[in-house]
């Protein structure tokens, strides 16, 4: 059993896989393993990863899958089935682990064995090197914490990136990413996993390189994306919790946001509403949130205002 295993779903990065894994071989530890899903892609990654690494795939170091295209929540429970670390994390294949990755996160798991480690990350384009890029944070309270202290924050600011995230694999049991759903996949997983950890560490370094892509699911809205999200935020159980009325609202935010000449039902435009008056003074729900949750018909026209 290894300590943590690093999950990597694959697909059309054959201009950057080569660089995100020797940003971990770099670094590997015996104690962390490293698993490769290819969802089906038709480009050279599968051939780069096979061509490269062959002795790390024979010794065990990297293991290798392969699927039909399913997605990347597909590809990332398959490689879930396979894990044998004690925590689970994600990385995706266009991005890179910043120096000291594996040192810091190993010591914090020996030291503090925590439900979850956090850390900060950087951002950067193709062209510009990642080290130049000042290092982010979700929030500011570093070292062990109760969740009940941070989860608020946590809720409010709705960064849900898989890759920020190291979490014991005991909370994946019943809990893996829905399949089917390209956009907002992560949020729909890690907060309810959120609501049953206990312990996070947050480490006071950027670990990470986050990659930004243009043609990701992100910056490209799909109308499907409205339909899942309406589906999960029916699916929210009614906890009278601040940080689930944050999550709400992010999700309020999302759904008009996606938005594509469909309504939202009136039951839940009316909650929306509900949470404009209750949070109109909160500083951790931004202006466009609140304006959106209040007066989305005014949101609408502003933002067709300013495409113009």
């Amino acid at each position: 059993m290894k300590l943590l295993t690093i999950v990597m779903p694959v697909y059309n990065v054959e201009d950057y896989i080569k660089q995100a894994l020797d940003s971990y071989f770099d670094q590997e530890d015996d104690r962390v393993e490293i698993i490769v899903v290819d969802d089906g892609s038709p480009d050279q990654s599968y051939d780069i990863v096979i061509n490269n690494y062959q002795k790390k795939i024979s010794s065990g170091a990297l293991k290798l899958l392969r699927q039909e295209n399913g997605g990347v929540s597909s590809a990332r429970n398959l490689a879930l089935d396979h894990a044998t670390g004690e925590y689970i994390t994600f990385f995706d294949s266009d991005d890179v682990l910043l120096n000291g990755y594996i040192e810091n996160v190993l010591s914090v798991v020996h030291d503090h064995n925590p439900d979850v480690i956090e850390f900060g990350f950087k951002t950067f384009y193709h062209d510009k090197p990642v080290d130049g890029s000042p290092a982010k944070f979700v929030y500011q309270k570093f070292g062990m914490n109760e969740v009940s202290n941070v989860r608020e924050s946590i809720y409010s600011r709705s960064v849900w990136y898989p890759w920020l995230r190291i979490i014991k694999r005991d909370f994946f049991g019943s809990d893996k990413f829905p399949e089917g759903v390209k956009f907002c996949e992560d949020l729909m997983l890690f907060t309810r996993i959120y609501q049953k950890v206990q312990s996070i560490y947050h480490i006071d370094k950027a670990l990470y390189g986050y990659r930004l892509n243009q043609s990701g699911a992100t910056f490209n809205i799909k109308p499907d994306y409205f339909y899942n999200l309406l589906s999960f935020y029916q699916s929210l159980d009614n906890v009278d919790e601040r940080y689930m009325d944050y999550l709400k609202i992010n999700i309020a935010y999302l759904l008009y946001r996606c938005q594509n000449g469909t309504k939202v039902p009136n039951e839940i435009r009316s909650e929306f509403f509900r949470l404009f008056f209750r949070y109109i003074f909160d500083r951790n729900v931004s202006h466009r949130k609140k304006v959106i949750l209040g007066f989305p018909n005014t949101h609408r026209i502003i933002k067709r205002w300013f495409k113009k």
